[in-house]
């Protein structure tokens, strides 16, 4: 454990924070597939496209539960020195880090609509849907144990470090520091 005041983000929040950029990356690049025309064809693209979203959102949504599971029982309750950094204030801070991520991939995906039509959006947007779906499966843990899971908030997009927990009330933190009015 670090010593001092150190700061911590819901594990949930920053894995929500993560899928929105996606879902809107997929969500374009399969209107983009759409509507420009492709070497493989609209309905080739959209059957190959219907393929990996499928394949997408089961290997996104069972890829790394065993980890989260186990970062969940092995996570000590969170120390008086932590700082809880409210909810919203975490998707607004990585709403700032990932909005050149939404751009690059908003520009990769409708290029390879060219070739493969709605297929790379339809794949992006399974990819997004598995990781939605674990953030759910994470939510109900939290609500069976009655405990929220908080990660280090100064690593950016992905919780890594121990795992501390908090009662539920936690959730209704307010920021420490209010802005200058």
């Amino acid at each position: 454990m670090p010593r001092g005041t150190y700061a911590r983000a819901r594990v949930v929040v920053v894995r929500d924070a993560a899928v929105r950029p996606l879902l809107w990356v997929g969500v374009v690049g399969v209107l983009a597939g759409l509507l420009i025309p492709s070497l493989t064809g609209r309905v080739r693209g959209l059957l190959l496209g219907c393929a990996l979203l499928v394949l997408a959102c089961a290997v996104a949504a069972l890829g790394r539960s065993t980890w989260y599971r186990r970062r969940a029982a092995a996570a000590e309750r969170a120390a008086f020195a932590v700082t809880l950094e409210p909810p919203h204030l975490t998707r607004l801070r990585l709403r700032r880090v990932s909005a050149w991520i939404v751009l690059v991939g908003c520009i990769l995906v409708c290029g390879l609509g060219v070739v493969g039509g709605a297929a790379a959006g339809l794949l992006v947007l399974g990819w997004a849907a598995g990781l939605w779906l674990q953030t759910r499966v994470l939510a109900r843990w939290e609500r069976k144990h009655e405990c929220l899971l908080w990660t280090p908030s100064e690593d950016g997009r992905r919780p890594r470090g121990p795992f501390v927990t908090t009662g539920p009330a936690a959730d209704r933190v307010r920021p420490v520091v209010k802005a200058p009015s």
